[in-house]
């Protein structure tokens, strides 16, 4: 039973909305920039060349955290889409 909604004073409420208001967006965020600083980084990655000849390839792979529902791919074409939301 999910009594969140029912808690909204003392040390347990305020913990519960610094979470929702202030942990969620933050982790968002923090999660989108470190996709966006992955994929600029491999892009930048496999345009160049070593010292032998060999081209670059992707420094990164991002690893999405999956809730242990059950099995999940996720595969990020384009960052700019990501919104800071939780994903189900």
């Amino acid at each position: 039973m999910d009594v969140t909604n029912s808690l909204s004073g003392g040390t347990l409420g305020g913990t519960l909305s610094f979470r929702t208001q202030v942990l969620d967006p933050t982790r968002n965020a923090l999660g989108r920039i470190s996709v966006g600083l992955a994929s600029v980084m491999n892009t930048q990655h496999r345009s160049g060349m070593d010292l032998n000849g060999n081209l670059g390839g992707d420094f990164f792979a991002p690893q999405p955290a999956v809730v242990p529902s059950g099995a999940v791919a996720v595969s990020v074409n384009n960052v700019s889409n990501l919104t800071a939301s939780d994903y189900q």
